[in-house]
């Protein structure tokens, strides 16, 4: 039973795979090029035969402008527009944690559309729903409308010394 379920997601994602890559305007030597891959393999995940791992599956989406909740709708719905990425994506898990932040701050959808997995952990409600957060203007992550953001996320001060002062790395005598 998991292993039918696996291959029908694997082929929704496929499709949408496809579908999107088709509306960008690319073929598949093209989108191939982009994430540093070959045709063949792009032709093997459009079919479902292979599943991308994390990080190729990240490099796809960025190359295709789309997020992951792009490839799991109704294969009936129309093709999303390109959604660039506000910033450059390192890691698949910083574009998970990116994707939610987004769709928690500006939702797409109706709330009714996003999976029971996606709700707040305070409130639990879905994307445009939710009102327990605030999103910080200089790094972009949520914080509690309590609170107030960590900055851990922020450019650090400089630590360039005031004029007059110099330190030294010799121990003292």
């Amino acid at each position: 039973m998991r292993a039918a379920a696996a291959t029908g997601a694997r082929i929704i994602r496929a499709t949408w795979l496809r579908r999107i890559r088709q509306d960008r305007h690319l073929t598949q030597a093209q989108l191939a090029s982009r994430v540093g891959i070959t045709a063949n393999q792009v032709s093997r995940y459009e079919h479902g035969r292979d599943d991308p791992g994390l990080d190729m599956l990240d490099r796809l989406l960025v190359a295709l402008e789309c997020w992951y909740i792009d490839l799991q709708g109704d294969l009936g719905s129309p093709i999303p527009a390109p959604r660039p990425m506000r910033r450059p994506a390192a890691t698949a898990l910083a574009t998970s944690i990116q994707l939610v932040i987004d769709e928690f701050t500006r939702p797409n959808h109706p709330p009714a559309d996003y999976p029971d997995m996606m709700r707040c952990f305070s409130c639990h409600g879905r994307p445009g729903e939710c009102e327990c957060y605030f999103i910080c203007s200089i790094c972009g992550l949520p914080f509690k409308r309590e609170g107030r953001c960590s900055g851990v996320l922020h450019r650090p001060a400089s630590r360039v010394p005031p004029p007059g002062i110099a330190y030294s790395t010799r121990a003292p005598d």
